[in-house]
């Protein structure tokens, strides 16, 4: 799809200062970070579940049963094996660091927009797929790629 783009853009006549793909080169040391991720501790296999749009190529935030809210066409439950990385064990430090440095986030309004969602319990965040082609394979053990969005 790269070429097509590029494509399309040099017919246009768009002109941008990057064009960036997620299998770029240098996004491969940020995600072979996920090597050093302590395993046991913050880095933990688990399956994620969520709902599917096959349209629109992308997990929302839906309800089973529920339409993709972007294209407005059925989703379907999906659920595959991938890592998470443990952000649930980083809510109290996290709120301790905050409390102890007041001023680390300016302004005041961002800070509380920050604490209420720090408060408001932080979830485990999936960082693998294994679904997909594409993306920054992570090693071999895993069977999982990166990739350059997150799921929710």
């Amino acid at each position: 799809m790269a070429a097509e783009w590029r494509a399309l853009w040099d017919e246009l006549g768009v002109q941008g200062d990057e064009f960036i793909r997620t299998t770029d080169l240098k996004h491969a040391t940020p995600c072979m970070a996920f090597q050093t991720v302590p395993r046991k501790r913050f880095r933990l296999p688990g399956h994620y579940t969520g709902q599917y749009c096959i349209y629109d190529n992308a997990y929302v935030d839906v309800k089973p049963g529920e339409n993709c809210p972007d294209c407005g066409r059925p989703t379907e439950t999906v659920t595959e094996p991938n890592y998470f990385f443990k952000l649930s064990a980083f809510q109290e430090p996290l709120l301790d660091w905050y409390a102890k440095h007041p001023d680390f986030i300016q302004p005041e309004a961002r800070r509380n927009e920050v604490l209420s969602f720090v408060e408001g319990g932080l979830r485990d965040l999936s960082i693998t797929r294994t679904t997909i082609r594409w993306g920054i394979p992570v090693p071999a053990k895993s069977r999982t790629s990166f990739t350059s969005g997150l799921m929710p």
